[in-house]
């Protein structure tokens, strides 16, 4: 049973408690002072000096297993560039938009082909020009899609694309330019500005090797060829005449070298004079037959040999159908 003092007892029990604890309570009293004491007194005790010098290598390593790198603590970077990263966080690389490709001509390549206003083409030579390159490559892949409209910018929109110039190259002249060397769009789409680049790059390069190239022609300029009208109808030009003059030679169709004179050999008359004395024997063959046309013509009807090359080229070009192919290559008109 517990014991439960009385309430009367407990006033004089308690000062007797009391009276019986006062030694222990001192003890504790003293137990801090007596520990701050002994810990200065520890912490002032000088060890004397020993000659025996201890290697610090020669230690044990009380931690033999953790042996972590010291990591420098991370930078945090300024306010001004946080508040820069907050404001306009970077989008992943393949999220972000591509930019067209813009190509220039390098500052190396010196002054670009330029055509001077005097010969520069008319819309009508235009026509001519691109009625030709319509005849020529009718059946090749380029003009799947159909013919070229002669009037407006379609023919240079088709030479920028990058495979119209290659292909009559290769038509003109088969042993300048590889067709399987170009690249090809598919079917319905268009050639990426690179690829088209690489194709007028091949072309100048195939075209400067016959001596078929516009002076100073950078194949950016073909690449634009809306931004270059000129040079790039010029190019066409250059290939076309080209291939048209190369055929008339004397030492390839056989009856051309009826027409030279004495002492001449075939490789030394150009192809202008050969062609103004094909001309000429054509007409005079014709006139002998139906005299009464000679009224028609000028007194002095003779075409001269110094002939203009353009002027020959679109001779040639109205000539194409009837002259080469068939005529040149297969039967003589003079016999």
């Amino acid at each position: 049973m517990p014991c439960i003092v009385p309430p009367d007892i407990i006033h004089p029990i308690v000062p007797a408690i009391v009276a019986a604890l006062w030694p222990l309570w001192a003890a504790l009293l003293a137990l801090p002072v007596g520990m701050s004491a002994s810990l200065f007194f520890v912490r002032n005790i000088k060890v004397p000096k020993s000659d025996i010098a201890i290697d610090a290598c020669d230690l044990p390593d009380p931690f033999p297993e953790v042996k972590e790198p010291l990591q420098e603590p991370l930078l945090e970077p300024p306010a001004y560039v946080s508040e820069r990263m907050e404001e306009a966080p970077l989008e992943p690389e393949e999220l972000m938009p591509e930019q067209p490709s813009v190509f220039e001509v390098p500052p190396d390549h010196g002054p670009v082909a330029s055509i001077a206003p005097a010969e520069a083409f008319d819309p009508q030579e235009q026509a001519d020009l691109v009625s030709h390159i319509n005849n020529v490559l009718r059946d090749a892949p380029v003009l799947a899609g159909g013919p070229i409209n002669p009037l407006g910018d379609a023919v240079l929109h088709k030479i920028a694309d990058g495979e119209l110039l290659g292909s009559l190259l290769a038509q003109n002249a088969p042993d300048a330019i590889d067709l399987r060397a170009l690249n090809a769009a598919p079917t319905g789409s268009a050639l990426t500005p690179e690829l088209a680049l690489e194709n007028h790059t091949l072309l100048v390069n195939a075209a400067a090797s016959v001596g078929a190239a516009v002076p100073q022609i950078h194949e950016t300029q073909l690449l634009y060829a809306p931004e270059n009208k000129q040079v790039a109808l010029q190019q066409a030009y250059n290939i076309i005449k080209n291939g048209l003059l190369s055929k008339i030679n004397a030492a390839t169709v056989p009856f051309l070298a009826q027409l030279l004179e004495d002492g001449e050999k075939p490789g030394q008359v150009p192809p202008e004079a050969l062609l103004s004395r094909w001309i000429n024997k054509n007409v005079e063959d014709y006139l002998m037959q139906h005299p009464q046309d000679r009224r028609r013509l000028p007194a002095d009807h003779v075409v001269s040999e110094a002939l203009d090359g353009d002027i020959t080229t679109q001779l040639a070009m109205a000539l194409h159908q009837a002259l080469l192919p068939t005529t040149l290559e297969t039967a003589s008109p003079l016999a």
